[in-house]
């Protein structure tokens, strides 16, 4: 029977860490069990040879599976029960920390089991005992003192005594007499032998279970104080583990109808300068400037750097005025960034970089900066790549950055443009659809403003006012503003909080008759209403669907976006709380490269229908996303 070990919350007792547990037979995208129950995620390490030369890649070569919910909140820490391999591997090696065994009916059958076999084997021995007293006293019996006159050895078989009976030494072979003496101790020996194995094999499993039963009460929440609650609390964990392990098991989780992780996004676009060497500027606060190149008004640009400075030089990017006024848009920089910024319709502008972003600053002695590169290209369009697979691709407007963040991963941060698409096929009249998005809202905001999170015309919007200082007063999920009837649901502002992400979670059940709302923010439900209403009169329309919005009729929110994920159902209750955990969504369908590809192969028949006549199709060729034409 394996060691058992005990709840280790805190992920602090060395003896709970399993080294080299051997998995065999393996199966590519099939879960295979941890012997020791659950596992803290941060400390699985898997290795392909006994050796430990070939370490496995996490999301590469396999992943974890089947999360323990429980474990995991009380812990603090990402707790779970599998491993699935994703590539083919004959065997595999693994470390992980245990957060400690569950007792299970399985181990108690085990711990009977054992319990009975060393019962069973007691009572053969005792049997054996007793069959030997039986035997001793026959011989006892049958072998009396009889007069017998042979003579003897001493020490090998028997000797005579004065009264005439016969007394042996204790035997050394088989075949020699042996003594009641030698007997009883040999019987004495078994019996202490068995009764100390029994009261052992007893004190273990009795202690196994009592160590077992108090890690479950002291790893249960408070409220939980009956075995009724107790019952309920598993079967819905278990209900939720199964979910999980569905939703883990698909190729792409949760399967929605458009995601959008802001990392792909095609660039319609035509280069306007390069930086041909680097500048490194020590003495001067102008970094760069170049009047000799007006950027175009009602133009927007795509800016590529990567920077370094030292001391307090604090470089400043920035979009400067001829005239000397106020710069409509400036960002620091620092490594690698990516700028989207579009150009006023009034006045001449230029690009410029400056330490502190003032021309008057003082340099310090310790002050550098180094412009590594620096790229300009004038842009027609941004396309946000629909990874679903399902082609509703999405456009970028207006100025703003992209950046990646160690929390959420590729991010738009918007400073006064929006996302714009066409409408999605599951919102309407007599649907079911769902969205998830992390957005984050900036701590400076417009005064006295009105500004769209989402708004998705006539069925689904999500929008908030501020006041005369910037400051949300308050927030509404609602149908649409401009059409009627429409359904109105108020959340307190303080479900907002500023310069953090947020996950939100939007379903609606809209029918002729009535309509549903229920939002989640960060993993809580915050509204879950019905209103009753002819909403059969919301005819569908083509009106574009706005995120982050700014249109004719809304302002700009700033703030950030990052994984935006369309479902045409209802979520579960898990669905929404693993969106609430799962900041990365983790599979594409669809890619940059291939939303390329698809490009090249428009163009391939848009040239093949408007030159057929003059060239040969043979004369054409696509390979991967690239175009060519032999003639």
């Amino acid at each position: 029977m394996q060691k058992v070990f005990n709840a280790d919350i805190l992920m602090e007792n060395p003896d709970n860490f399993v080294r080299d547990e051997h998995i065999t037979n393996i199966i590519p995208n099939n879960p295979y069990y941890v012997v020791h129950s659950i596992y803290f995620a941060q400390s699985l390490t898997v290795f392909e040879d006994a050796a430990r030369k070939k370490r496995l890649v996490l999301n590469v070569d396999y992943e974890y599976a089947s999360i323990d919910s429980v474990a995991s909140e009380l812990s603090n820490k990402d707790c779970y029960r599998a491993i699935i391999f994703l590539k083919t591997v004959s065997q595999a090696y693994i470390d992980y920390h245990s957060y400690g065994d569950l007792v299970s009916a399985d181990m108690l059958n085990r711990i009977s089991e054992n319990t009975e076999q060393v019962k069973e084997q007691s009572d053969i021995l005792s049997k054996k005992v007793t069959d030997l007293t039986n035997e001793l006293a026959a011989h006892q019996k049958d072998t009396a003192p009889h007069g017998a006159q042979e003579s003897v050895y001493p020490k090998a078989l028997a000797l005579r005594s004065e009264a005439g009976t016969l007394k042996a030494a204790d035997a050394t072979d088989e075949q020699e007499l042996t003594t009641l003496g030698q007997i009883n101790k040999t019987i004495t020996a078994t019996k202490n032998d068995v009764q100390t194995r029994i009261q052992k094999a007893k004190e273990e499993a009795l202690d196994t279970i009592d160590k077992n039963i108090k890690a479950l009460i002291d790893n249960a929440p408070e409220d939980l104080n009956t075995l009724k609650k107790l019952a309920t609390r598993a079967n819905q964990n278990k209900q939720d583990i199964e979910t999980l392990k569905a939703i883990r098991e698909n190729r792409m989780p949760l399967n929605p109808v458009c995601a959008y992780d802001m990392a792909d996004i095609a660039l319609d676009e035509t280069p306007l300068f390069t930086l041909p060497a680097p500048i490194v500027q020590k003495k001067e606060a102008k970094i760069y400037g170049n009047s000799a190149m007006p950027l175009k008004t009602n133009t927007r640009y795509h800016i590529s750097i990567t920077s370094k400075w030292t001391g307090d030089a604090r470089p400043y990017l920035m979009v400067f005025r001829s005239d000397g006024k106020e710069s409509p848009w400036g960002a620091d920089i620092n490594d690698t960034q990516e700028f989207y910024v579009e150009i006023p319709s009034e006045g001449v502008f230029y690009l410029g970089i400056w330490m502190h972003g003032s021309e008057s600053y003082k340099v310090q002695l310790a002050d550098s900066v180094t412009i590594e590169k620096l790229t300009i290209t004038e842009v027609k369009a941004v396309t946000v790549i629909d990874s679903s697979g399902n082609m509703q691709q999405s456009i970028l407007t207006g100025t703003f950055e992209k950046t990646k963040d160690a929390s959420v991963g590729s991010v738009i941060h918007f400073k006064g443009g929006c996302a714009q698409r066409a409408p999605i096929p599951c919102m309407g009249i007599g649907k079911q659809w769902s969205h998830s998005r992390w957005v984050k809202i900036n701590t400076t905001q417009p005064k006295n403003s009105f500004n769209h999170i989402w708004d998705y015309s006539k069925f689904d919007c999500g929008y908030f006012f501020t006041d005369e200082d910037g400051n949300i007063e308050s927030f509404y999920v609602t149908t649409s503003l401009r059409y009627v009837p429409y359904e109105s649901f108020s959340i307190s502002p303080e479900k907002l909080p500023k310069n953090e992400w947020l996950n939100i979670v939007t379903m609606t059940d809209m029918q002729a008759t009535y309509c549903r709302k229920i939002v989640y923010i960060n993993k809580e439900k915050v509204i879950d209403s019905i209103t009753k209403e002819k909403f059969s009169n919301l005819l569908e329309n083509d009106e574009l669907h706005y995120d982050m919005a700014e249109s004719p009729y809304v302002k700009t929110v700033k703030g950030a976006l990052a994984n935006l994920l369309f479902f045409d159902r209802l979520l579960t209750e898990a669905e929404v709380q693993w969106l609430g955990s799962n900041p990365y969504y983790p599979v594409k369908r669809y890619s940059l490269a291939e939303y390329k590809a698809d490009e090249n192969r428009a163009l391939l028949e848009t040239l093949q229908q408007e030159l057929k006549t003059l060239v040969p199709k043979s004369a054409f060729n696509l390979t991967g996303s690239t175009l060519s034409m032999q003639l």
